[in-house]
């Protein structure tokens, strides 16, 4: 009885190898067992060198920081609190239709407050920055977005079944 296990155990080693493999095989093919970072230590660092922040621009950008966090801080409150009455609304027992698209449409407002605040504020950065820099920083950012939108061309292993 043992000896029988034994042997249905390496048979469905064997058997489990044999279909591994080639679908390792396949992938390393098709690189999908690799993946490269779209931002490396080293392109960070030749962005920093190649932007050349001044003293007074990283005293400007640290200030619209500091703004901006000052400007989102109470808002971030809200938000919280909001989102701990949803959370009530949305699971009680009887749900308050009424009181739940009230509070979206708070959640809502209180999202756009948000995206108000970081939006300028990016604007602001940018005005600190030389053109040369923001060129800088547009190269930097438009092979970011070619390298996030590669992984999603990233081959499937089953590509009957992606469809």
């Amino acid at each position: 009885m043992k000896n029988s296990i034994k042997v249905r155990l390496l048979l469905l080693i064997v058997m489990s190898i044999t279909i591994a493999v080639p679908t390792i095989m396949y992938a390393a093919q098709q690189g999908i067992l690799f993946h490269k970072p779209c931002i490396t230590r080293w392109d960070m660092f030749k962005l920093m060198r190649d932007i050349k922040i001044t003293d007074q621009q990283k005293t400007d950008l640290k200030n619209i920081g500091m703004q901006t966090a000052n400007d989102m801080k109470p808002i971030l409150e809200q938000m919280n609190d909001l989102r701990k009455q949803m959370t009530a609304t949305f699971l009680s027992a009887d749900i308050d239709t009424a009181q739940a698209d009230l509070q979206i449409a708070a959640m809502v407002q209180l999202n756009s407050q948000i995206t108000d605040i970081m939006l300028n504020a990016k604007l602001q950065e940018a005005q600190v920055l030389t053109p040369e820099q923001r060129a800088t920083l547009l190269e930097f950012t438009i092979k970011l977005e070619q390298c996030v939108e590669d992984l999603g061309k990233i081959p499937s292993l089953f590509p009957d079944l992606v469809k």
